[in-house]
């Protein structure tokens, strides 16, 4: 848990809904695997896009 009062309990509680850090972690997570599969998305598409424009 975060430390009471603290200033990253205050942001955590407002943002995430809690202070304990493994609850920050789980709701964290699906904003970072939609990141990587954005990223995963972009990388794919660049890499078919220059093997595409190869030939």
């Amino acid at each position: 848990m975060l430390p009471h009062g603290s200033a990253a309990a205050r942001v955590a509680k407002s943002a995430f809904g809690t202070i304990r850090v493994f609850g920050i972690i789980g709701r964290a997570l699906p904003f970072v695997a939609v990141g990587l599969a954005v990223y995963d998305a972009i990388s794919i598409g660049m890499c078919a896009y220059e093997e595409r424009s190869r030939k």
